[in-house]
């Protein structure tokens, strides 16, 4: 398991806020007790997440572990530099964590228009980043 602190997250990632924090902080608790839960309910010992993802991987060759990895970072630096700070939250809260709209809307106490604007936006910008039709 990785922790970090909420000042270690802002030092690391100066671009990003307090809510961001609070937005990957639940996101993560929500992902370690789905992946906790649902071990349990299949009658499964629970591995440590580093296990658990060091498992998933186990079968991909360097090569493509560090392709995934070069994927991800890609995706990372085109949200920070082509998307707006809200527009970047809300398609991370979305599209890669997994957040219905409604929920994102209880977060951030804004609209459901806005919401939904912004990762309609988010995606075209991305979309036309990587030139995806």
């Amino acid at each position: 398991m990785i922790q970090i602190t909420q000042q270690q997250f802002l030092e690391e990632n100066p671009h990003l806020s307090l809510a961001d924090f609070s937005l990957w902080k639940r996101w993560s608790d929500k992902d370690y007790w789905e992946l906790l839960n649902r071990d349990r309910a299949e009658g499964h010992s629970h591995l440590p997440l580093r296990e658990e993802m060091e498992t998933q991987h186990k079968d991909l060759s360097n090569e493509d572990w560090l392709e995934q990895i070069e994927n991800q970072e890609v995706l990372r630096t085109a949200i920070q530099t082509k998307l707006t700070e809200h527009e970047a939250r809300r398609f991370v809260a979305h599209c890669l964590c997994g957040y219905s709209v409604d929920e994102i809307v209880s977060m951030e106490n804004a609209t459901q228009g806005a919401i939904s604007q912004s990762i309609v936006n988010g995606r075209k910008k991305l979309k036309k980043y990587f030139g995806i039709a």
